[in-house]
């Protein structure tokens, strides 16, 4: 993953990317480029809140993940300054 043109994190298989701007329907934080292959799925906002509505743990899940990035984020930049 990458952010201000600087790799902050190598991310592995069935990781979630852009919960955050999902969810708090806001631009993307950071881009994802890929050193191999690798198959994809993306779920359109209107698609997730519909999922939202119907199942609230698609929420939870999402807000738990959400948390875990903002804080591995959170980590990283006190570490960098």
């Amino acid at each position: 993953m990458e952010a201000n043109g600087q790799v902050v994190a190598t991310i592995g298989p069935e990781s979630v990317v852009g919960e955050i701007a999902l969810v708090k329907e806001t631009p993307r934080t950071a881009s994802v480029r890929a050193k191999s292959y690798l198959a994809t799925a993306s779920v359109p906002s209107d698609t997730f809140h519909t999922l939202v509505a119907h199942f609230p743990g698609v929420k939870e899940a999402m807000d738990d993940i959400m948390s875990r990035h903002l804080a591995a984020d959170s980590i990283r930049e006190s570490v960098s300054q």
